[in-house]
C-alpha cells in the first residue's frame, strides 16, 4: 500500500512556555519524519492575529474562544510531506495546556476531504467536509 504524505499546518496560541513545549514536539516529530527541521516551518505569530485566523476559518463556532491576552504567544507550525495516519494520531494526542488553543487544517491524502481539529480548554473537536461537494 503507498503512503500519500499530507500537510498539516497547526496553528497554537498561549502562554510562552506552553507554546514552547508544542513547537518541541512538533520539531521532534519533523526530526523523525525527515532527519532534519527547517526552522522556516516553526514560524513565531501574534496570538490575536491567530485568534482571528481560527475565528474567520474554522466551520463550527459553536465553542467560544477566549480572545488571547497581550503576554501569550503564537506559533505557526507546518508539517509538510508527513504520514497522514501517524501524524493525525500524533494530533490527537498532543499534549496541550487548558490555556491554550491549537487549531489543525489538512486535506488528505486518502480521500478527498478537508479536516479541522480544534484544541480549546482542554477538549478536542474534529470536523471533515467533502472536497468540491
Amino acid at each position: 500500500m503507498l503512503i500519500k504524505p499530507v500537510t498539516i499546518r497547526l496553528i497554537a496560541y498561549g502562554q510562552k512556555a506552553n507554546i514552547a513545549a508544542i513547537r518541541g514536539r512538533a520539531a521532534d516529530l519533523l526530526k523523525e519524519e525527515h532527519g532534519a527541521v527547517d526552522d522556516a516551518c516553526l514560524a513565531p505569530a501574534s496570538a490575536a492575529d491567530l485568534h482571528a485566523e481560527i475565528i474567520a476559518a474554522r466551520w463550527d463556532d459553536e465553542i467560544p474562544l477566549k480572545k488571547p491576552t497581550a503576554s501569550q504567544s503564537g506559533l505557526v507550525i507546518i508539517l509538510a510531506e508527513v504520514n497522514e495516519r501517524l501524524t493525525t494520531e500524533w494530533l490527537y494526542e498532543l499534549p496541550v495546556a487548558k490555556t491554550c488553543v491549537a487549531f489543525a487544517t489538512w486535506i488528505s491524502a486518502r480521500e478527498p476531504v478537508s479536516w479541522q481539529l480544534l484544541i480549546a480548554e482542554g477538549r478536542r473537536w474534529s470536523e471533515n467536509r467533502p472536497m468540491g461537494g
